[in-house]
């Protein structure tokens, strides 16, 4: 069975302190978006956290891979879950327990030891990234994508999402009326947006068994308010 993980913070105020405004700046204003973000080749295979409650960190590490775009780069996915539980102050998360872990000390971790690639002894903080902030709605996330910058999303997963619908060719998760009943929380990395069709595009960390979906941008939005946090960051300047 597919795991979770998302925990949601007690103490959320860090979001008001470092809000995306000051990242996008002029560009949070867009008014048309039609963009989807190279997603590297052989890493769906390899971005699958099986059993594990691992979501925070494998979503991040896809947000890395499609910032550097780079074929067949693999950054640990369970280093970086297990960095984040070490650093969160929370002595409920433990890393022997594999219980969950928080989308900010994910980030934490990437902006202060950086990430580790896969078989290397210890994380490279060029790997990392320099800040990160927080986005509340569709259009915070659209001007993301409009300037390049994949979004890591923790939210409530509902039944519904378990089954994607196929719609025009397309497969779409959050498009019925109802969605079923909660299951936990997930973290996951967007990696398009969609006017015309008025949704985000969504890679999951769950193998190949689950496809790339849309999300309208109206369930999106329902997310947010349901306990839900969006990261939009800064990636390190890239090393050759």
């Amino acid at each position: 069975m597919n795991q979770f993980g998302r925990l949601i913070p007690k103490d959320r105020s860090y979001e008001a302190k470092y809000p995306v405004g000051k990242l996008l700046g002029a560009s949070g204003a867009v008014k048309s978006v039609e963009r989807t973000l190279i997603i590297p080749f052989g890493l769906r295979s390899f971005y699958d956290q099986k059993s594990y409650n691992a979501c925070t960190g494998f979503a991040a590490s896809w947000m890395m891979s499609i910032y550097n775009c780079i074929p067949q780069q693999k950054y640990d996915a369970l280093w970086l879950y297990h960095a984040g539980q070490e650093n969160d102050n929370d002595p409920v998360t433990d890393p022997e327990a594999d219980n969950g872990g928080y989308v900010w000390a994910t980030f934490w971790a990437l902006q202060h030891l950086g990430h580790k690639k896969l078989r290397e002894a210890n994380p490279d903080i060029r790997d990392g990234i320099t800040a990160y902030y927080w986005a509340k709605s569709t259009d915070d996330v659209r001007a993301a994508i409009a300037i390049g910058r994949p979004v890591v999303i923790g939210v409530n997963w509902y039944e519904e999402f378990m089954a994607p619908l196929v719609y025009k060719g397309e497969y779409w998760i959050g498009k019925r009326p109802n969605l079923g009943k909660s299951l936990g929380g997930h973290a996951i990395c967007i990696y398009g947006s969609s006017d015309k069709r008025q949704a985000h595009r969504l890679i999951n960390s769950w193998g190949l068994s689950y496809p790339q979906v849309w999300l309208p941008y109206a369930t999106f939005d329902r997310l947010m308010g349901e306990d839900g946090e969006a990261v939009i960051a800064i990636d390190n300047p890239k090393v050759t």
